[in-house]
């Protein structure tokens, strides 16, 4: 009984229409991430979830409330909360902000408006003194 021979294997050549696949997939890439930097900076979308991140980032010593606007700019806040590490805590109310975010190509930040409804500012209690020496 003959064995049968194995087919033999055929070799394709995708060099050819590699190049073009990798560019397809790298103008594609960079069109995705202008889509994706278009809607953060330039949506209400965007400001929302910039906010949400921030308040994760830093473990929630930053809040910003009910963001509104763009990134871009104007944008409101009903509420802004900043709390450090050594108990200081700054309280916004009513937060509005218009900014030149061009200015920061040039390494300037440049606010065309600012306006704040309230500001409170809390510091800690200073630790109590130490007691005084005994007598001796």
């Amino acid at each position: 009984m003959k064995t049968p021979h194995p087919l033999p294997r055929i070799r394709r050549r995708w060099t050819g229409a590699l190049p073009g696949r990798r560019l397809a997939a790298l103008l594609l890439l960079a069109f995705s991430l202008v889509l994706a930097a278009g809607w953060l900076l330039g949506s209400e979308g965007g400001l929302r979830w910039a906010a949400a991140r921030l308040t994760v980032a830093s473990d929630g010593a930053l809040h910003i409330e009910q963001p509104a606007g763009r990134l871009l700019g104007p944008l409101r806040a009903d509420g802004l909360r900043l709390q450090l590490a050594d108990g200081r805590r700054f309280d916004l109310h009513g937060l509005r902000l218009d900014w030149r975010p061009g200015a920061l190509l040039a390494g300037q930040l440049e606010i065309v408006g600012l306006a704040i409804e309230t500001l409170e500012l809390r510091w800690p209690a200073p630790p109590p003194p130490p007691p005084p020496p005994p007598p001796p």
